[in-house]
């Protein structure tokens, strides 16, 4: 004990740079030590792994299921996935035309074959959000043409998907029709 130390501070001694690299006994660690350290570092992930961060491909897959107006389940051979529609935020279930986003959404794709285009790696609830078409036709604008969403203000898409919210506000279609109600992004901080 010093004069003036306090018994709660620990005092750490400064190492010499062979001190650290030499075991307790003074012996460098055996080589199995350093293999295992090397091995170690090189199949770390740093961050998350490539095999997570790499998309897939494009695919082909069934609609199994439709949650709500911008979100599917879909299903090939080998996975079931969940995918959000890109660029678009159509109305909660239980807001004001949730319901009929769903339903919109549901007669057009609903138990068909759709190809998805991964865009963004799968979320902590495993959904990716994803390009999704019918044949020719981008279920995002549709979506977005029926006045059953809003075009989210990000993205390179955003300008084309804001002039489609806008023809569909302008027609009055979907939620247009009507008191637009609250966007969902607003709904969801509420609740």
């Amino acid at each position: 004990r010093h004069p003036g130390h306090d018994p709660n501070t620990v005092t750490l001694k400064a190492r010499q740079p062979q001190e650290v690299m030499m075991g307790k006994r003074g012996k460098a660690p055996p080589m199995w030590a350093w293999a295992l350290l090397l091995a170690a570092m090189l199949l770390a992930p740093a961050g998350a792994s490539a095999a997570e961060d790499a998309l897939p491909a494009p695919f082909t897959a069934k609609v199994f299921r439709v949650y709500d107006g911008d979100t599917l389940l879909v299903r090939t051979r080998d996975r079931t996935q969940r995918v959000h529609l890109y660029g678009i935020d159509a109305p909660e279930n239980r807001q004001t035309y949730g319901r009929n986003a769903r339903r919109v959404l549901e007669k057009m794709a609903g138990g068909k074959r759709v190809e998805i285009t991964p865009l963004q790696a799968a979320d902590d609830q495993g959904e990716w959000i994803g390009r999704v078409t019918l044949g020719e036709r981008d279920l995002s604008v549709e979506m977005l043409l029926a006045g059953m969403a809003w075009a989210l203000p990000e993205g390179e898409h955003s300008a084309a998907f804001s002039a489609h919210e806008l023809a569909a506000r302008e027609a009055r279609r979907g939620l247009w029709a009507g008191l637009s109600g609250t966007p969902p992004w607003e709904w969801r901080a509420q609740q």
